[in-house]
């Protein structure tokens, strides 16, 4: 019975080693995720300021453009047409 026990218990010990060298990894690979995807975030808000900055540019030279006799109506049907 002693021998039997003492295997269950190198048996576990084995796991328990396994089971410790996985999480490690697995926080390892979380941690180089959070970096990988924060770098994408940071990419995609420096894009998206730089397109709303465009966006921003274009409504100004359409707000010049818009003739002052209809400017109310165009620009009502201009922002009822861009809702997100």
């Amino acid at each position: 019975m002693a021998g039997v026990l003492k295997k269950q218990r190198k048996i576990r010990g084995d796991h328990r080693a396994h089971v410790k060298k996985l999480l490690v990894q697995v926080e390892d690979s979380i941690a180089n995720l959070e970096a990988l995807l924060q770098d994408k975030l940071s990419q995609q808000k420096i894009i998206l300021r730089e397109k709303l900055d465009t966006l921003k540019t274009l409504d100004s030279k359409i707000l010049e453009l818009v003739d002052d006799e209809t400017e109310d109506e165009s620009i009502e049907h201009e922002v009822a047409s861009i809702r997100l």
